[in-house]
């Protein structure tokens, strides 16, 4: 999300593809609001985690996980356009 947004404020025609289910749809708007186009693969269930900064060190705790990871076969959109692609699997999603 972070990578972009920066990709889109510094005037790059970015897409960003996601995974999961109707719950990051918020994220996906603020991703919109942004300037991004945005494609979300279905999934019934969404990654979902927190951090947890009360100690010495920051915890990372999943709290949901998708059932399927993106297949090239979910990748439905013309790609040929793209001149980069940035690929950032946190958990399981490729």
């Amino acid at each position: 999300m972070y990578g972009g947004r920066t990709a889109a404020h510094l005037g790059i025609d970015t897409t960003a593809i996601t995974i999961g289910a109707e719950d990051i749809e918020p994220g996906m708007e603020e991703l919109k609001a942004a300037g991004l186009t945005v494609h979300r693969i279905s999934r019934g269930s969404s990654n979902n985690f927190s951090n947890d900064y009360s100690g010495k060190q920051r915890k990372l705790y999943l709290r949901s996980r998708i059932e399927t990871p993106i297949d090239k076969a979910d990748i439905i959109w013309d790609t040929k356009s793209f001149n980069t692609v940035i690929l950032f699997p946190l958990f399981h999603e490729l």
